[in-house]
C-alpha cells in the first residue's frame, strides 16, 4: 500500500497534467469491502501460487528463477482479463500494457517469494495479494496520469531488486548470525 501511495504522490507532486479522477471520500468508503473481496478473490490464487507451485520450482532452480518462471506464469494467467480490459483502446495499447505487467508481476513475485521463504505463510501472502490489488487499483483509480503504473512498477522492482541484494537470489532468507564465543 505504501508504495501505491508513494507512486501517486510522486505523480500528483511533479506532474501538472494529473489529476484526482474519483472522489476519494466514495473510494475510502469502498476500502473494506473491496479489501474483503480481494482476498477471496485474487488472494485465493496464493495456495496455488507460493503454496504448490513455488516450493516445487525451488526443488529445482534458486529462488530468483523460481520467482521469474512463477511470474511469467502468473501473469498470464492474467492476460485475458487485461486484453479484455485494454482491447478496446486498441492492440496498440494492449501489446505494451501486458509487457509492462507481466514485468510488474514479475517484481511482485520476487517480493512474495522474499515473504513466503521467510514466514512460510500462505495466509500472509493472501493478505499481501490481497493489500497490492486494493492499493493498486485505488491509486491507479484516483491518478489519472499515464506514467502512474510505469512508476507504480519502478517502485515495485526497487523493493524487488533491494530483497535480492540484501538475501541473496538463492533463496532470499534473512541468514542468521552466528554468535562466536
Amino acid at each position: 500500500m505504501i508504495v501505491s501511495a508513494v507512486a501517486a504522490g510522486i505523480i500528483l507532486l511533479f506532474f501538472r497534467s494529473a489529476r484526482v479522477a474519483l472522489d476519494p471520500i466514495f473510494t475510502l468508503k469502498a476500502l473494506v469491502p473491496f479489501f474483503i473481496f480481494q482476498v477471496f478473490t485474487s488472494g485465493l490464487e496464493e495456495p496455488g501460487w507460493r503454496g504448490y507451485a513455488l516450493p516445487k520450482l525451488q526443488e529445482k532452480y534458486d529462488a530468483n528463477k523460481s520467482s521469474w518462471i512463477l511470474g511469467v506464469i502468473w501473469s498470464v494467467w492474467h492476460f485475458p482479463f487485461m486484453v479484455y480490459l485494454y482491447y478496446p483502446a486498441g492492440i496498440a495499447v494492449v501489446i505494451p500494457t501486458l509487457a509492462g505487467f507481466t514485468m510488474s508481476i514479475i517484481a511482485n513475485a520476487i517480493v512474495y517469494t522474499w515473504v513466503y521463504n521467510n514466514t512460510k505463510s500462505i495466509f500472509l501472502c493472501i493478505i499481501l495479494h490481497a493489500i497490492f490489488n486494493l492499493s493498486a487499483a485505488y491509486v491507479l483509480a484516483m491518478v489519472s496520469h499515464p506514467l502512474t503504473g510505469i512508476i507504480l512498477a519502478a517502485l515495485q522492482w526497487g523493493i524487488a531488486v533491494f530483497l535480492l541484494k540484501r538475501y541473496g537470489a538463492k533463496d532470499l532468507i534473512k541468514k542468521q548470525v552466528k554468535k562466536e564465543n
